[in-house]
């Protein structure tokens, strides 16, 4: 078990794509993830997580916790309730 290869599965999983059980084996499972981030990034399906992955997956879950942080969606309903009272 690899604390990094789970690391990379839990980001995969947060963002999408399903490495199969996070376990820290980069197995058949994280390997077709790899590949369909890879596929979805526009580069070659190589099922490795090195480069221009690794800046995609990172970038992918820089956009959805941006996107999705609950703080930030609190604060936004909390304004629209004020703006609308």
């Amino acid at each position: 078990m690899s604390p990094s290869v789970q690391a990379a599965e839990e980001m995969l999983k947060a963002v999408g794509y399903d490495p199969g059980e996070v376990d820290g084996l980069y197995d058949d499972s994280t390997v077709a993830a790899v590949k369909t981030l890879q596929k979805d990034l526009q580069i070659d399906q190589t099922g490795v997580l090195t480069g221009d992955t690794t800046v995609g997956l990172m970038r992918k879950l820089r956009d959805k916790l941006k996107n999705d942080d609950p703080q930030l969606l609190k604060a936004k309903e909390i304004v629209e309730k004020e703006i609308n009272s």
